[in-house]
């Protein structure tokens, strides 16, 4: 029987790519853009980022090098941000550049942000000729600009969804929910620092990690280092402290 996280990878691999050798074109997107999309269940396999991150962690400690905790903690929560920044503004851009191929000629229906923005011409063609760098870098920062104001729930108000778009109004509620709830996971983690301050906390930080840094370096499975970890946090939270 296939372990779940064997399916998970197998999934990864199918090469869904190869679709774009059977089909001539894939307006509005370039064959080299539509073959990227194709390849977005590759990113299926950040699942194991965080197994990787432990795996790093390992072999700085068996190599005398540890890393802060708290570091680790605001590096894993930076690299969650920068991520779904980046894959959400694509996502966003590319409802705006569908909207304005589909109804090219046609500026009463071009109802999308990039079209408000200035950041599209209203007469496209499919494939059509290659941007230049330096409108595909005003669209990615504008992109880029909506994302992360929406994800942290900033919401400026400089770019928003054009109120005639259905996709782009129920895109950007979506990202609003997921920003709400990465804000309360930013939440959570401040707290576990700012516990970290009170020096039996603090003390009891320093058991847990040498407890990791022992199981790991004798090579104990993930499974068994998972639950002897669980057990003193338990303890911790009935008991604060381990006797």
């Amino acid at each position: 029987k296939l372990s779940k996280k064997l399916k998970w990878h197998i999934l990864s691999a199918v090469p869904i790519e190869i679709a774009i050798t059977f089909q001539p074109s894939f307006c509005p997107f370039w064959k080299l853009q539509a073959w990227s999309s194709l390849r977005l269940n590759r990113f299926i396999r950040v699942t194991d980022l965080s197994l990787y991150i432990n795996k790093i962690e390992s072999s700085l400690l068996m190599r005398g090098i540890k890393v802060p905790k708290n570091s680790l903690t605001v590096g894993k929560l930076f690299t969650l941000i920068v991520i779904c920044a980046h894959l959400f503004g694509c996502i966003f851009f590319i409802l705006a550049n569908y909207n304005q191929h589909v109804h090219s000629g046609n500026p009463s229906l071009q109802l999308n942000w990039a079209n408000t923005e200035g950041l599209l011409e209203t007469h496209v063609q499919c494939p059509g000729v290659p941007a230049d760098i330096e409108s595909i870098i005003r669209r990615y920062i504008a992109s880029i600009f909506w994302s992360v104001a929406t994800l942290t729930t900033v919401g400026y108000g400089d770019i928003t969804p054009h109120n005639d778009s259905i996709p782009e109004v129920i895109f950007t509620s979506i990202i609003l929910v997921i920003g709400t709830l990465i804000y309360t996971y930013v939440i959570t983690l401040l707290e576990g620092i700012v516990s970290q301050l009170d020096v039996t906390s603090t003390l009891h930080q320093v058991n847990v990690n040498r407890i990791t840094q022992y199981v790991r370096m004798q090579g104990i499975p993930d499974v068994l280092e998972t639950r002897v970890l669980t057990y003193y946090d338990t303890l911790w939270r009935k008991n604060k402290g381990v006797k």
